[in-house]
Order: structure tokens, then C-alpha cells, then sequence
């Protein structure tokens, strides 16, 4: 009995598809947000969103002048905003 249980909880909770998942753990993300580096340099705040089908692909922020594009798969919930994967010396590479 105990087995059919685990066994059935276990089937149940593999149908649960991916994209259930992906949304639980994408942060939300607004123009106006501050970002940081991975080495908690200030990298600036999001100007703009770049979107695909309803999601957000990458963000858009203004540094030095110019507007850099980083990708949302970089960035997660931080205290102050979010933070990117990325070093503050990969984000002055960035276009």
C-alpha cells in the first residue's frame, strides 16, 4: 500500500510540465528595478524589456551612455532588485 502511494505521488508530480516550473522560479521583472553584478557592483536600473511571446528575454539599462542588453536567464531576486551571473567586468563587455 505504502508503495503504491509513493508511486503514485511520484507519477503525479512527473506530469507536472516544465513550463510550471520555469514560471515558479523566473523572478519578476520591471522597468525601474536595479541590477547588480555577481560581485555587487551597481550595474543600473532597467529602462527597457525585451519580450518574446509574453516573457521576458532580456533587459535593457543605460551604462555609459548607451544601452546594454542582459538576459533575463542571468538574473535572479535579490534584496534591492535582482542580481545577473554575470561580473561587472563580462557586463562592460556587453552590447
Amino acid at each position: 500500500m505504502r508503495s503504491t502511494m509513493i508511486r503514485a505521488a511520484i507519477l503525479s508530480a512527473l506530469a507536472i510540465p516544465a513550463a510550471v516550473f520555469a514560471q515558479a522560479e523566473a523572478p519578476a521583472i520591471k522597468t525601474g528595478m536595479l541590477v547588480t553584478s555577481a560581485d555587487g557592483k551597481r550595474v543600473g536600473r532597467i529602462y527597457d524589456l525585451d519580450k518574446k511571446d509574453g516573457a521576458v528575454t532580456a533587459v535593457q539599462i543605460i551604462r555609459d551612455s548607451r544601452i546594454i542588453r542582459i538576459s533575463a536567464s542571468t538574473l535572479t531576486p535579490a534584496e534591492k532588485g535582482l542580481t545577473t551571473s554575470l561580473s561587472s567586468a563580462d557586463v562592460a563587455k556587453l552590447k
